[in-house]
């Protein structure tokens, strides 16, 4: 299926045409999740580790580093991240792209997944006190970011080679998480000398 025929099934823009060409992706990096979602409280530093490596990752994978809608906002979550890891004494292993990545894809990644960061902040409120969530979970909004973004995702024509880049560059990044997820698990069952970090 080519990236008009998934605009039309869609009924809408390259945005919708997007979310549908990368949903397998997308599930795939959720998926790696569900284990935080069913127990927060003892897998909470994992999650935050592989949010910390992919979000670096994608932060070092930008095809240019002067642009991007949600730039500012990776950084600051990745600076909360790296406080709430160094508060626990946790360390993130980290994980890296191979190829820069568009602009458009990472605003894509990182907008999106604030939608769903939002989410997660309401269910911990149920059980955590605001005074002890972790600082990434209270990271300002960027709800008009994302709609921004949407927009400048809709000018671009659904048939064209940036749009087809954006895909697979999307496709690319969840996949980083999916990385990521995997080599935290990794370095919290290897044996840890006397004094290393967690």
């Amino acid at each position: 299926m080519n990236n008009k025929e998934i605009a039309r099934r869609e009924t809408a823009g390259f945005r919708h045409a997007l979310r549908f060409a990368t949903r397998e992706a997308h599930d795939g990096a959720e998926h790696q999740f569900a284990r935080f979602h069913a127990n927060p409280a003892s897998e909470m530093y994992w999650f935050l580790s592989t949010q910390r490596a992919g979000l670096a990752a994608l932060d070092l994978a930008r095809l240019d580093q002067q642009r991007g809608a949600s730039q500012v906002a990776l950084e600051d979550l990745i600076e909360r991240l790296d406080f709430d890891l160094t508060t626990a004494g946790v360390r993130a292993v980290q994980v890296q792209s191979e190829r820069p990545l568009h602009n458009l894809a990472i605003d894509y990644l990182v907008l999106g997944s604030r939608l769903g960061t939002e989410v997660l902040r309401r269910a911990l409120a149920r059980d955590m006190a605001r005074e002890d969530m972790p600082t990434y979970f209270l990271a300002p909004s960027t709800g008009a970011l994302w709609q921004r973004h949407c927009r400048t995702l809709d000018d671009i024509p659904v048939d064209s080679s940036e749009a087809a880049r954006i895909i697979e560059d999307v496709k690319h990044g969840f996949s980083l998480f999916e990385q990521a997820a995997a080599l935290q698990d990794r370095a919290q069952s290897a044996p840890k000398t006397e004094g290393e970090p967690a």
